[in-house]
């Protein structure tokens, strides 16, 4: 160990990628994209592409192509695409939730996403619009609630998307219409109604703006950034010797997110942990602050170290890596135990929410202790 006590990470957009053939050797991150909205954009020539998906790193440059083959300004930083298919996403499963069904998983949600917004959503099995029932809206609006329409009290019902101009979106002249699957509430496609699947069909393929691009360009790629994170200390001089707290149990506990760590004092006279809440909320202005107690009667600093990985997964980034020249803190009431802690720049991390994921591994005993939190980026 060092006295710079600096932990370096690397950061990288995280976009997630699997399929069946190939989910059992990619780590979970890349597990369930295909199964996601995504897959309503996929061509077939992406799906036989994915199944030869092996590693983490295929995935991530089998992602990074399938978006920049869809980007209208290739070479610039912005995919005004992705970004528009993220919006319907959002707004489909707000809408359009059914049960435990995500909106944007419902053939509701499919045409939503891929033909457009309907200028006009309408409940063929009342009268009026759903959006003066309060259950759809227009220009883009959705089933509301987390439920879908009663079966015993709506049997046969229907619903239709209305666009101002059909023949522009690939349908012909008559509205998209769902029919109300009586045991799940979902509405489902009419395969006989408008030319929807031909819509769809064309609408992916002509996503694919830019189809001779083989292999991921450069502008394309996720921007990597180093990061430095300092665990910083800020002593507390004591009057008095404190008294010290029964024996705590062996191993990682006391688990915190915190925007300043320093706050944390292990020369406090008190249980420097007492009382203190985990902060679930950060903004881009904060540090991710964290920090931890480590008790083991062996543990001698000087000879033996604790190696750490850190991880955060969600939203659109991923940090990984693994800590170094981190200097275990004596905490004076609880003999035996060791606070640890740093900070993470959030500067250029997305808004969203995130899974922070870290690992302690004893060198000295060989014991493993996983830690996690959730927190929201705004």
């Amino acid at each position: 160990m060092t006295s710079s006590r600096i932990v370096r990470f690397t950061m990288m957009t995280a976009l997630m990628l699997a399929g069946a053939a190939s989910a059992f050797a990619l780590s979970p991150q890349y597990a369930d994209w295909p199964k996601g909205p995504v897959q309503w954009l996929m061509t077939s020539d992406d799906q036989k592409a994915w199944k030869k998906v092996s590693t983490d790193q295929e995935a991530q440059d089998f992602i990074d192509l399938f978006w920049a083959r869809r980007d209208p300004t290739p070479g610039t930083p912005r995919n005004e695409f992705k970004e528009q298919f993220e919006g319907r996403v959002k707004s489909a499963d707000a809408g359009y939730k059914v049960g435990k069904v995500r909106g944007a998983l419902t053939d509701m949600g499919r045409v939503f996403i891929v033909v457009g917004p309907p200028k006009q959503a309408q409940d063929t099995g009342h009268k009026g619009t759903l959006a003066s029932t309060g259950m759809f809206g227009t220009n883009g609006g959705g089933l509301g609630g987390s439920s879908g329409f009663d079966p015993t009290a709506r049997v046969g019902a229907s619903a239709t998307f209305e666009y101002d101009n059909p023949i522009s979106v690939g349908l012909d002249s008559r509205p998209v219409k769902f029919i109300q699957d009586l045991y799940s509430g979902e509405y489902k496609l009419d395969p006989q109604s408008s030319n929807v699947f031909g819509a769809i069909k064309a609408a992916v393929q002509k996503a694919v703006v830019n189809p001779d691009l083989t292999t991921v360009p450069d502008w394309a790629r996720p921007v990597q950034k180093t990061y430095k994170m300092v665990a910083t200390t800020k002593p507390v001089v004591t009057a008095e010797a404190p008294a010290a707290l029964p024996a705590q149990p062996a191993g990682a506990h006391h688990f915190t997110l915190a925007k300043d760590v320093t706050a944390l004092s292990p020369v406090s006279s008190k249980d420097p942990f007492a009382g203190v809440e985990s902060v679930t909320t950060f903004t881009k202005n904060d540090d991710l602050g964290y920090a931890f107690a480590y008790c083991s009667a062996g543990l001698d600093p000087a000879k033996s170290s604790l190696h750490m990985t850190l991880s955060i997964t969600g939203g659109k980034a991923a940090m990984r890596g693994a800590a170094d020249d981190v200097q275990p803190e004596a905490i004076t009431v609880m003999p035996g135990c060791y606070m640890l802690r740093g900070a993470i720049p959030l500067a250029d991390v997305s808004a969203g929410s995130y899974h922070f994921g870290l690992t302690v591994e004893d060198t000295a005993t060989k014991q493993t202790y996983n830690l996690t939190k959730d927190f929201t980026v705004q």
